[in-house]
């Protein structure tokens, strides 16, 4: 793989280097993520990444993957005929009921309450 060695502009990852976080993010959203990994994309260590990830999102890397599965587990709630623990399995949590408490917490909200409101 290619690695990406733009330097970042005000503590803020470039154009480039957040494209290719929130690429490998989206594209591997039902695996497990690890900080290491999205660092090494970027030639970085885990310890800048962090500082720069916080700085250009408003969020650390687990709120953020936290945010992007619940918004993609709501859409496939709506938009399909999935079962909870399918949508949880395509969108990285781990079961169920997992998900199902991600989405109490987060949206306040129950999935079948989610998917009636689509």
């Amino acid at each position: 793989s290619k690695k990406i060695l733009i330097t970042s502009q005000k503590g803020k990852f470039s154009y480039q280097q957040w494209k290719i976080i929130r690429a490998y993010i989206h594209d591997n959203l039902e695996k497990s993520i690890h900080l290491d990994d999205l660092a090494g994309l970027l030639s970085m260590s885990t310890f800048h990444f962090l500082r720069l990830f916080k700085s250009t999102s408003g969020f650390t890397p687990h709120q953020y993957l936290i945010r992007i599965r619940l918004h993609h587990a709501q859409q496939l709630l709506q938009n399909s005929k999935l079962n909870i623990e399918e949508v949880a399995f395509r969108t990285g949590f781990s079961s169920g009921p997992h998900l199902t408490s991600a989405i109490t917490r987060f949206l306040k909200l129950t999935p079948s309450k989610l998917r009636k409101n689509s």
